[in-house]
């Protein structure tokens, strides 16, 4: 699910064809995940709702038996200017409360960055974020890539 300016763009229909394939995958035990957002979509500087995109989101994956979702949300302006906390914070406690924990997985993709403790962020960036709402988030899959030249290359500490 994808909020482009005001309006929400959801990926088709899936048939009976899909649903047999999804119930497959539950009797091998294998969890279904949709992925929302990424680096084009940027919901805070859009204006979309936190609390509708959940509750539009949450419905989705109950409407396709998914088992949860994963929120790979990259709205770079926002987190650089302090107001991206607040949505994703809103988003996230509104997401869990519509797929409850040992129903439904939450994960979040959030770039490396974002949970250092340096001053970039003036409002924490995820280090706020897993603060606030950190338990009900299932795992992080953290994204070490696109970070600039020279970055995340080599296992150095420096």
């Amino acid at each position: 699910m994808l909020g482009t300016g005001r309006r929400y763009v959801l990926p088709c229909e899936l048939v009976q064809a899909d649903f047999q394939v999804l119930d497959s995958y539950h009797a091998a035990g294998i969890a279904l995940m949709v992925s929302a957002f990424g680096s084009t979509d940027s919901p805070v500087s859009s204006g979309i709702d936190p609390v509708d995109c959940a509750k539009r989101l949450a419905d989705w994956v109950k409407k396709y038996k998914l088992d949860g979702v994963d929120i790979d949300w990259e709205d770079m302006n926002a987190m650089n200017t302090g107001i991206g906390e607040t949505w994703i914070i809103t988003f996230q406690s509104e997401l869990r409360r519509q797929l409850p924990a040992g129903q439904y997985l939450i994960s979040h993709a959030p770039v490396a960055p974002w949970f250092t403790s340096g001053s970039n962020y003036p409002n924490g960036a995820y280090v706020a974020v897993h603060k606030q709402t950190g338990s009900g988030i299932d795992f992080y899959n953290m994204q070490f890539y696109n970070q600039g030249s020279g970055v995340y290359e080599d296992c150095q500490v420096s």
